[in-house]
C-alpha cells in the first residue's frame, strides 16, 4: 500500500467507494473454451475518462503528451464511472493495459533502438502514480506484459465462410498498439504479431481442456469406479493431449503469413523492447520518500520507491504465456525449466506477470500429479503400458512444440543478425533465446517415464534443431555444455 499520506488517503477513499472490494469483480480471466484468452472480450478504452489518453497513444505518443493525458485522469477515475459505480474487471484490466502500452512507448521514446545501456527509463510522475495504483489493485508487476499485448488485446472476428480452423491476419482485431498508424510497416507487423500469438493461444485451448478433464479423472473415487476404467480414461485423454499440443505447432508456423520476418526484426522489435527497461532499469518519478508496495501472485512484494532506479523488471515476451507453464504443471514436467538455474528463476519471475486467475489455475493443476499417479500404478494393472506410452507421447509433443519455437526464432531473429553469436541474442524478456529454448525443450524430454533403463522401445524419436546441438559438434571446448550434450545423445536411444 502507498505510505505517503496523500496517496494513502486517495486509496482509503477508493476502498470506501469500492465497498465490497476488488474480489467482487473477478471472473474476467476465468479459463473457458478459449483457453487463456478472455471468455468475453469487450471493447477497448471503455473507461470514459480514458478517451484523451487512448487517443494520445494512437496519434501523438511523446512522453510529454502521454503524461499530460494521464494528468487529466484522477486515481478514482481509474476504477469508478460517472455514476459512482465500480467498473467491471474487464474495464479495469483494459485501463491497466493501456497504461502498460504507454509505459512501453515511453521506454521506446527514450531509447528508440534499445541499444543504449546504463540509462534508466524515466517515467513521469502523473503516469507513474496511475500505473502503480492499477498494479497494486490487480496484484501484478507495473510494466508491459504479454497479457496486455496479446491475451487481452485480440477480438476474434473470423470473416471467412469456410470451415477451416486456420486463421489469418484479417480474422483478428487488435485493440492496442505501441506503434501508431503512421509508423506503417511497424504498425502492421505489430498487429500481425499479436494476432498470430492469439491464434496460438486459441489453438492451445483444447490442450487446456484435456488437462481439466484429466484433473476430473484423477479425482475419481477408486472405490466408486473400476480401476481399469480410470486408467483407460486417463490414457485416452493423454492421447488427446498429445494431439492437441501438436495441433498448435502449424499454427505457430502460420505466423509467417501474418507478417514479414524482416519487418519484425528491423521495424517492430525496437518498439517491443520498450527501451530495454529490464537491463537499464526504470525510475518512477514522484514525491520524495514515497513508496508503493505491490503484492504479487506468489505472495512476494514488489516495493516501488519513487525517484530511485529499480531493476528486476522483464520486458513483454511470449515466455510469459500461461499456456506452456500450465501444460508443464498439469503434466508434471518439472524438468523443463529446472534444466538451468537461471532459466528456472526467470520463468518464476515471468509468472508474476500473469493475471491472478491464471496463476491460481496453474497452481491448482500442478497438484493433480499425473506423472506420480502413473508411476504408482501397479505393473500388472491392465493398460499400464499404454498409459505410460500415452503420457510419454504427450510430453514429447510439448518438447516438439518447443523445438518448433526454436525454428521459429531462427526465422524471425537469427537470420536477421547472422554475425552475432546465437547465445548472445536476447529476447524481449531479456533472456538468451537459443540457450533457454533449447534447454527447456531438452529438459522437457527428461520428464518422460523410462521403463527400460536409459532406453525404451516405446519412446518417440525427436528431431532436434541444429542450433540446439551445434555446440556439441564444433569442438570449441564448451565445458559448460558437457551434461547438456550427453543428454542430447541419449534422447533417441
Amino acid at each position: 500500500m502507498f505510505v505517503n499520506s496523500i496517496v494513502s488517503l486517495s486509496l482509503f477513499i477508493l476502498n470506501l467507494s469500492l465497498g465490497i472490494g476488488a474480489d467482487a469483480t473477478r471472473g474476467y480471466w476465468n479459463i473457458g473454451d478459449k483457453g487463456f484468452l478472455p471468455m468475453s472480450k469487450g471493447g477497448s478504452c471503455m473507461n470514459t475518462h480514458m478517451k484523451q489518453f487512448c487517443n494520445t497513444l494512437q496519434t501523438n505518443p511523446t512522453t510529454e503528451e502521454i503524461d499530460k493525458a494521464a494528468e487529466t485522469i484522477s486515481i478514482s477515475d481509474l476504477f469508478i464511472d460517472d455514476d459512482n459505480n465500480m467498473y467491471p474487471e474487464s474495464v479495469i484490466e483494459d485501463t491497466f493495459h493501456w497504461f502498460g502500452i504507454g509505459l512501453c512507448r515511453i521506454g521506446r521514446n527514450q531509447n528508440p533502438s534499445g541499444d543504449k545501456t546504463n540509462i534508466p527509463i524515466m517515467v513521469p510522475q502523473s503516469f507513474s502514480y496511475k500505473l502503480t495504483f492499477l498494479s497494486h489493485f490487480l496484484q501484478r508487476e507495473p510494466t508491459t506484459s504479454y497479457a496486455s499485448l496479446v491475451l487481452d488485446n485480440c477480438v476474434y472476428k473470423k470473416i471467412r465462410d469456410d470451415d477451416s480452423d486456420t486463421s489469418t491476419y484479417d480474422d483478428w482485431e487488435i485493440q492496442r498498439t505501441v506503434t501508431i498508424p503512421s509508423e506503417e510497416l511497424a504498425h502492421r507487423a505489430e498487429k500481425g504479431f499479436y494476432a498470430s500469438h492469439c491464434s496460438v493461444e486459441l489453438s492451445f485451448a483444447d490442450a487446456i481442456k484435456s488437462l481439466k478433464k484429466m484433473e476430473e479423472i484423477l479425482k475419481m473415487d477408486i472405490g466408486g469406479v473400476d480401476h481399469d476404467t480410470k486408467v483407460n480414461e486417463l490414457t485416452m485423454n493423454l492421447r488427446g493431449m498429445a494431439y492437441n499440443v501438436r495441433k498448435a505447432i502449424p499454427v505457430l508456423k502460420q505466423m509467417r503469413h501474418y507478417f514479414n520476418s524482416e519487418h519484425f526484426f528491423a521495424h517492430l522489435r525496437p518498439f517491443l523492447k520498450c527501451g530495454n527497461i529490464g537491463e537499464n532499469g526504470i525510475v518512477f518519478e514522484g514525491e520524495e520518500h514515497l513508496t508503493a508496495n505491490i503484492h504479487l501472485p506468489n505472495n512476494t512484494m514488489r516495493e516501488i520507491e519513487f525517484n530511485k532506479v529499480l531493476f528486476g523488471f522483464r520486458g513483454p515476451t511470449g515466455a510469459q504465456t500461461t499456456s506452456l507453464s500450465t501444460i508443464d504443471a498439469g503434466l508434471q514436467i518439472m524438468t523443463s525449466i529446472s534444466a538451468d538455474k537461471n532459466l528456472e528463476m526467470t520463468m518464476k519471475e515471468f509468472r508474476q506477470y500473469h493475471p491472478m486467475a491464471h496463476y491460481t489455475f496453474n497452481d491448482k493443476l500442478s497438484q493433480m500429479s499425473v506423472r506420480d499417479y502413473i508411476l504408482s500404478v501397479s505393473d500388472d494393472t491392465d493398460g499400464v503400458t499404454e498409459l505410460t506410452d500415452a503420457y510419454n507421447d504427450a510430453v514429447t509433443a510439448v518438447a516438439e512444440w518447443r523445438y518448433a519455437h526454436v525454428d521459429h526464432v531462427m526465422t524471425y531473429i537469427f537470420k536477421s543478425i547472422p554475425h552475432v553469436p546465437k547465445n548472445a541474442v536476447t529476447g524481449t524478456g531479456n533472456t538468451p533465446i537459443s540457450l533457454y529454448l533449447c534447454k527447456s525443450a531438452l529438459g522437457t524430454l527428461k520428464s518422460r517415464i523410462r521403463t527400460d533403463g536409459i532406453g525404451s522401445k516405446n519412446l518417440p524419436t525427436v528431431s532436434i534443431p541444429f542450433v540446439c546441438s551445434e555446440e556439441c559438434f564444433i569442438g570449441n571446448g564448451c565445458d559448460s555444455c558437457s551434461d547438456y550434450c550427453e543428454d542430447i545423445a541419449k534422447v533417441n536411444k
